[in-house]
């Protein structure tokens, strides 16, 4: 069941909104669509709180933003995302809800507003649903909303390319083999373990659900001619030709257990090596741009490569970890950090305040975290990587991944050995981009 059509363009509404209760007694309102530059939640009479010097959303070109209402119990915040389909509701994505201002309006009660990057603009109207979050998605209600498109587009018909097809980027050659939309999403894993099923936290998945569903590819990578080792796909980019555009979430699982626990329905000519990302776009598109982003993890030249030695190491508390931070390494001169180190690799600079040792919730256990600022902050297609780790003595310490949050990179060494000093190599480097015009195949 559907209830009454809500629409908004503009901050002030005065249509009756649409509601759906769960089965522990959440309430959820959706109370219309904005479309522009700046969006605030819609105003309903009876909302109730101070709603409206909340925290809004602002873009520099028009953007659509859903606002929903969130009637929950106090002691039990709910995070959920929205699911958006055609009005066949036979195809559509799980939207990403870290593109959302989050308003607290009064105990049990908050004010959410999802920015739309992809929905169907050639259709008057689209349906939206509530699922849970997590790697085990489901369905909360089959009840939907439904909204009116505030920038309808006519979809075309665009010019694809016939699979297989190649690109190249300098000497870095990419056949792109097959692209499947349709498939299972891949089980919830960790330490390469396949998690058990649990009736209330990782619920069997539905796999005739869009939200549980997957699109699958294979490719075929060379440079200079030959099997390319040292280069690694780094990330998925989708967009189609009315402005639709989804960043994805790829895995890799190629390997027997996965292919058991995510069986696939193969062809003879089915190139498929194990890469699967999630979300998609719709099936029923002409077509999708996919830009492919190859990263390297060795290889790298002299220029790229940059070395701190005699970093000093202290120990420190959750606080001061948090202090150094907040810092922004771009508009601070860390004039505070005396110990501070920097180094300057193809017009970046560098700077690493001291890497601090912190203990764990677990007592007696601790870890050792570095933070990275960067200044000018390097453009998406320049990746730091963390290439070695020594202590004083020059022993190596295995070298985690490194992560980026606002605005800085950082690397967590779990179980650090009692060092003074640490030594780290890192290289800054190029990624290679390649996109592809092609109409998925339906498993």
């Amino acid at each position: 069941m559907v209830s009454a059509l809500a629409t908004v363009f503009a901050a002030e509404n005065t249509e009756p909104a649409q509601t759906i209760s769960l089965s522990d007694g959440t309430k959820i309102t959706f109370l219309g669509i904005t479309y522009g530059k700046h969006h605030e939640a819609p105003k309903f009479e009876g909302l109730g709180g101070d709603v409206r010097k909340g925290r809004w959303i602002d873009r520099s070109n028009d953007v659509t933003v859903a606002w929903v209402e969130f009637e929950h119990d106090p002691t039990n915040f709910p995070n959920y995302s929205l699911f958006v389909s055609d009005t066949a509701d036979a195809n559509g994505i799980a939207f990403r809800n870290d593109f959302k201002a989050i308003n607290h309006v009064r105990a049990g009660v908050d004010v959410e507003g999802y920015e739309l990057t992809a929905y169907p603009r050639w259709d008057k109207q689209f349906y939206l649903g509530i699922y849970s979050t997590g790697w085990s998605p489901r369905r909360l209600s089959s009840e939907k909303f439904i909204a009116t498109n505030p920038d309808l587009k006519a979809i075309g018909n665009a010019v694809t390319e016939t699979l297989p097809v190649t690109k190249t980027n300098g000497d870095l050659t990419v056949t792109l083999t097959n692209l499947v939309s349709g498939a299972p999403q891949p089980p919830y894993t960790r330490d390469d373990r396949i998690l058990p099923l649990d009736p209330v936290r990782r619920p069997a998945p539905a796999q005739d659900d869009p939200v549980n569903q997957s699109v699958r590819f294979g490719f075929d990578l060379k440079q200079n001619g030959r099997s390319a080792t040292n280069w690694q796909l780094a990330s998925v980019d989708i967009s189609d030709a009315v402005g639709n555009h989804v960043e994805t979430t790829v895995q890799f699982q190629d390997n027997e257990r996965m292919r058991h626990a995510f069986p696939f329905i193969k062809t003879p000519a089915d190139d498929y090596k194990g890469y699967v990302f999630w979300p998609g776009l719709w099936p029923n598109e002409p077509a999708w741009n996919v830009r492919l982003e190859f990263t390297r993890d060795s290889g790298f030249s002299e220029d790229e490569i940059v070395t701190f030695t005699n970093v000093p190491v202290k120990h420190g508390t959750d606080q001061d970890l948090n202090h150094e931070a907040s810092w922004d390494g771009i508009s601070t001169n860390f004039s505070f950090i005396p110990e501070l180190v920097e180094k300057n690799v193809q017009g970046v600079r560098l700077r690493i305040p001291p890497p601090l040792i912190v203990p764990e919730s677990t007592p007696g256990r601790e870890y050792l975290r570095v933070n990275i600022f960067a200044e000018p902050m390097p453009e998406s297609a320049m990746k730091l990587t963390l290439l070695q780790a020594t202590d004083d003595k020059g022993n190596e310490i295995p070298t985690p991944p490194l992560s980026k949050w606002a605005g800085y990179h950082f690397a967590v060494f779990s179980d650090p050995p009692d060092i003074k000093t640490l030594n780290l190599k890192f290289a800054l480097h190029r990624s290679r981009y390649v996109t592809f015009t092609v109409k998925p195949n339906r498993q």
